[in-house]
């Protein structure tokens, strides 16, 4: 599951899920332990978790799947274009 975070100024990270409004406050050991490949000096930036930590850091989830993610954005391309009266 794809994950958006940003560190906090005391060194924590708010995590969130794309599309939807829930964040949660993590500290930065426990982030840095499910998602290694972050540089501690990374400010913003998105990262890929897998649905077992996204149901323990969010608790009860709806399962998205890649599928899912693809047609919502396609929906938004399509209403954008549609807007645009094109």
């Amino acid at each position: 599951m794809n994950i958006i975070f940003e560190k906090q100024q005391n060194g924590g990270y708010i995590v969130s899920l794309p599309g939807n409004n829930r964040n949660v406050y993590v500290n930065a050991k426990y982030f840095l332990s499910i998602l290694p490949s972050v540089s501690e000096r990374a400010f913003v930036g998105c990262g890929e978790i897998d649905a077992t930590k996204a149901q323990e850091l969010f608790g009860e989830i709806e399962a998205k799947t890649r599928a899912w993610q693809e047609e919502y954005v396609k929906t938004k391309i399509r209403n954008r274009w549609a807007y645009l009266g094109l």
